[in-house]
Order: structure tokens, then sequence, then C-alpha cells
């Protein structure tokens, strides 16, 4: 099973992908599931469209904290305002039932541990992205494991993906 938890549509302000091209991406692929995680909004595609293709449509977000940092929320259906706090935002996901995700840790500028200190929030993360199809995370591989370890994170691949031809590039 193929699945990509992390991309966007022309819903996110740096999306080109429309529903029909994230479809048609996914069933070239070979993708399973797809979490469609949008910059600040819920995902407002039709999960029959992609379950008559077969595919898993998990709805998510990208949330922005206050800060800049990144945190997505997979298997969310409410939206949050803007630049809520990082206690806010995982608040806001853990309180539908979803699960947490640091994107990009150390992406300059959106990365959660790029942005913000180490602390015991980071223990109410389910996931840490250990590949990302829109950032190069080399030098930072064994930081993202030992993250993993000590706060019991595990460890996906997302493609990130912006454009069609990125869906599926990383995926988990």
């Amino acid at each position: 099973m193929l699945i990509d938890l992390h991309s966007h549509t022309i819903s996110s302000h740096d999306g080109f992908t429309s529903e029909a091209q994230m479809i048609e991406a996914c069933i070239i692929r070979g993708i399973d599931a797809i979490a469609i995680t949008e910059h600040d909004k819920v995902s407002a595609l039709s999960s029959k469209k992609f379950a008559d293709k077969n595919i898993e449509l998990i709805p998510g977000c990208e949330f922005t904290t206050d800060a800049g940092a990144h945190i997505i929320g997979l298997f969310i259906s409410d939206p949050l305002p803007f630049g809520s706090s990082r206690h806010e935002i995982v608040r806001h996901i853990k309180g539908q039932g979803g699960f947490v995700v640091m994107p990009h840790p150390w992406k300059q500028n959106s990365g959660y541990m790029a942005v913000h200190e180490e602390d015991s929030l980071i223990y109410d993360f389910d996931f840490i992205e250990i590949l990302n199809g829109g950032w190069n995370s080399k030098d930072y591989v064994s930081g993202i494991i030992n993250l993993s370890k000590k706060y019991d994170l595990l460890m996906i691949s997302s493609s990130d993906s912006h454009r069609g031809c990125q869906v599926g590039l990383c995926v988990t």
C-alpha cells in the first residue's frame, strides 16, 4: 500500500494541481491513499471522486503557527484561525481525533525544529517526516531519527507535492 501524507492542490496559495490532476497522478503512481493538506485550510475535495478510483482521501491541513512553523493535522475536518499558537494547533488536531505530523522538521522558516525549540509538546506529535519531496533532509537524518526515538514518533515519507508530477515522489 502506498500512501502520500502531505500534498497540496490549487486551493493552497502555492499549489498548481486540480482535483482531477491529483486523482490522475494517484492512479499513475499507484497511490492507494493521499492526504490533502492545504495551507491553513481544510481540504474541500470530494472523497467520493477519489473512492470511485479506489483511492482513499485523507482530509488534512498544514497549519502555520503564529511563529511560522508548519504542523500537519490528518483526519481532521474543522479549520482553525490562521496564526494560532502551536499549542492551540496540536490541541485542535487531537480534539478531532486526528494525527499530528511534523513536516520538514529543520526546513528554514517553516520547519518546526527550525522555528521552535525542542520541548515536551513534541510528545503530542504522532509522525515526523524523514523524507519530504520538497526539502532535502540529508543533513538532518540523524537528528530526525534521534527525535523519532526520543519522542516515539513514527517516521514517514511524503511528497509535499504542489504539482501533479510531484505526487508520490516520496511515499509511506
